[in-house]
């Protein structure tokens, strides 16, 4: 190879290869330190000329520790729940879809006010269950979101779909006109320590939506003892898991308050007709549903004024249930 071979004209051109202090030709001289030359191998040189080139990649991450926290707990970045429903146009399930009773799945001519094969001869403490639709696909996705992700604002968003819901079914029914004397809306409570151990109240969230929505009052009239998780149990073992875990929230003030509105108001009406919405996130076999509909109806009993025995059967209990277990099996909901 000649040495003028390399200066023969070629396409395309080929880039010329820049020099930096530590590739330098042997025996070339070095550039000053502070000299443009000398920093064209680390990019100082335009810092130095008042142009700051920053060539790092973007990143969202907070360079503070504290906007870290903030970032993590505070605020996340996340797609608002009514964002996505938007976007992926998703709408609740028709409320033929599913059995009135238990909430399940069925077909609009295999179930009646009764009920379905699953529930129509079991005798429950709800009255009826109203629900978005399957627990399963985006509908998961979401109360995941909610219970495991702290997000409260998704659950409000969930509890808004369920309220707007309930304000329908209710307006049938003609219980529209008196919303603050006649319906109650009320969490389906966790214990402390699980609250504790979640950082969120998911229930209550969706509760607050389904408050907002409906116009009615937020009442926690029951609480729940902590016990182990549903999670993994067969149907008889969660009706004797939560056996007994729901009680009043207040038993002997409750007692107190109702002694004293008696003696003052002794004709005072005892709330015989009051629609209650006991809301939860998921339902699969009922059987959380079904103790804490039966802690709130020995609730009201106790603490409405000139309330009797019979009232705790007086009353009507709703179940609003963001999703329902798909259930191919058969069993009792």
């Amino acid at each position: 190879m000649s040495p003028h071979e390399g200066d023969r004209f070629v396409w395309p051109p080929r880039p010329l290869p820049i020099q930096s202090a530590s590739n330098q030709a042997p025996g070339a001289p070095t550039p000053p330190a502070g000299s443009a030359a000398a920093d064209a191998g680390t990019g100082q040189g335009s810092q130095q000329a008042g142009h700051s080139v920053d060539l790092s990649e973007p990143t969202d991450e907070p360079r503070s520790w504290l906007g870290q926290v903030a970032q993590a707990w505070l605020e996340p970045e996340r797609t608002p729940f009514e964002v996505w429903a938007q976007r992926a146009a998703w709408l609740p399930d028709p409320v033929t879809r599913s059995c009135p009773r238990c909430g399940h799945t069925v077909g609009p001519s295999l179930h009646d006010p009764e009920g379905c094969h699953r529930c129509r001869d079991a005798p429950s403490p709800v009255d009826q269950v109203l629900r978005l639709g399957e627990y399963a696909g985006a509908l998961r996705h979401w109360v995941h979101r909610v219970k495991f992700g702290r997000d409260w604002h998704a659950g409000v968003s969930l509890g808004r779909r369920l309220g707007a819901l309930a304000v329908r079914q209710l307006a049938q029914r003609g219980v529209e006109p008196a919303w603050p004397e006649r319906v109650r809306v009320v969490a389906v409570p966790s214990s402390w320590r699980r609250r504790w151990a979640r950082a969120i109240d998911h229930s209550g969230a969706i509760a607050q939506g389904v408050a907002r929505a409906c116009a009615a009052p937020l009442v926690h009239p029951i609480r729940r003892r902590h016990g182990p998780t549903q999670v993994g149990l067969s149907a008889a073992e969660r009706a004797r898991n939560v056996a007994g875990k729901f009680v009043p929230a207040w038993p002997r003030l409750g007692q107190v308050t109702r002694r004293l509105a008696v003696r003052a108001w002794p004709r005072a009406q005892s709330g015989v007709g009051t629609v209650y919405l006991l809301v939860d996130d998921v339902l699969t076999t009922g059987a959380t549903l079904r103790a804490a509909a039966t802690a709130l109806r020995k609730a009201h009993a106790a603490s409405e004024p000139g309330s009797r025995k019979d009232d705790a059967q007086r009353i009507i209990v709703w179940g609003l249930i963001v999703g329902v277990t798909p259930d191919d099996r058969g069993r009792l909901s």
